[in-house]
């Protein structure tokens, strides 16, 4: 399964995502609500998934996964894998909240 987690002005959806992977959930974005949006119940039954995205937004729903799969089995006898593809190495910023309510 492949999560986008691309831009910041609402859900959209690169050329290669044909409408076949979106309306059968394989490919989805965090943001896009018509499908029901993304959650990480819906992506615990994979044994891999891809978050496409650099951004803040990929980066917790990636812990926010990998917190559950690391306790969940997928009824394949192995826990999921998280992969996060971004076009560069990732960054650290400092904020000026503190970002738990980012990780609910």
């Amino acid at each position: 399964n492949i999560v986008l987690a691309l831009g910041s002005d609402g859900p959209s959806y690169p050329d290669w995502a044909t409408e076949d992977m979106i309306t059968t959930g394989r490919v989805r974005h965090i943001f896009d609500e018509s499908n029901g949006g993304v959650t990480s119940s819906d992506e615990k039954d994979c044994c891999s998934i891809a978050i496409v995205g650099g951004g803040i937004s990929a980066a917790h729903f990636a812990l926010k996964l990998e917190r559950e799969a690391s306790t969940a089995d997928n009824g394949l006898g192995r826990k999921s894998t998280i992969h996060m593809i971004c076009r560069h190495e990732l960054r650290e910023k400092q904020f000026d909240t503190h970002q738990d309510w980012m990780m609910d």
